[in-house]
């Protein structure tokens, strides 16, 4: 496996754009990129790559990185707010469980977050809803948080679907689930939401589209780092693009348009 520095790392998200103060919600697959020079094992390497991050951010900056739990949905698997692990990749797990980490309460779509605005983003007053109002991921618009991704492209990017629901695209909808939600070792009464793709509808998403459009326009940017790269761009001119191109197709996020439309039912 190619090896980088740390240094390398922090000098391709300078080159994207981010720096001191910033905001960021990171996509990553790190294997994609290279192990970390003078790592002795894998923690040694996540460590690398978060202080890398957050060595960028300064002190004032807040990293974020979804800890989705997917098996609460396809396997109706109980959620734990404390231990339940994320499911999205080592590194997201390692920002999750680290000290300083608070995490967004939701049992399938949670984001956990360290740093000056992880309060603001992911605990205070956050409502139920995975995407929608007062989802961590309208606060991070709010904020106009960056969205990079590690070793994986702009394709990656679970920030879409708060754009699909803010602008109401025909092919999904708002579902609820009902397996438990523990918190601090008690049941949790609250309801919890989300937008869901209609299954069985030939929803088949695609979003090269859209990052090379954000790449012409020159809102998003990448750098080499290692094996791989790093893409970025700023939550609130991916979510402006995108609400212009939905006013004039709905189905600018998929492939093609869906073979059924369950939605006229």
């Amino acid at each position: 496996m190619n090896s980088v520095d740390t240094n390398d790392v922090s000098a391709a998200l300078r080159e994207i754009g981010l720096s001191q103060g910033d905001a960021v919600l990171v996509h990553s697959d790190i294997s994609r990129i290279g192990w970390i020079n003078g790592a002795r094992n894998r923690d040694d390497v996540l460590q690398s790559y978060q202080k890398a991050i957050l060595d960028v951010l300064g002190p004032d900056g807040t990293l974020t990185a979804l800890s989705c739990t997917e098996s609460y949905a396809r396997e109706n698997r109980p959620y734990d707010h404390e231990t339940s692990p994320s499911e999205q990749g080592n590194l997201s797990e390692f920002i999750r469980s680290s000290p300083r980490a608070v995490r967004s309460l939701h049992p399938l779509f949670s984001v956990s977050a360290i740093g000056r605005l992880a309060n603001r983003i992911c605990v205070d007053g956050v409502s139920p809803t995975g995407f929608g109002h007062d989802s961590p991921f309208q606060r991070l618009r709010d904020v106009n948080a960056w969205i990079v991704c590690l070793g994986v492209d702009l394709r990656a990017m679970t920030f879409v679907h708060h754009i699909e629901q803010t602008y109401g695209v025909p092919y999904g909808y708002t579902k609820e689930w009902t397996a438990p939600v523990i918190q601090s070792g008690q049941k949790v009464s609250r309801r919890f939401f989300a937008f869901v793709r209609y299954l069985d509808a030939g929803v088949n998403y695609d979003f090269s589209k859209f990052q090379n459009e954000l790449l012409d326009l020159g809102l998003a940017k990448s750098a080499r780092v290692g094996y791989g790269g790093v893409w970025g761009v700023r939550a609130r001119d991916a979510f402006d693009i995108a609400m212009e191109r939905l006013k004039d197709d709905p189905f600018y996020f998929l492939k093609t348009p869906p073979s059924a439309e369950p939605w006229k039912k």
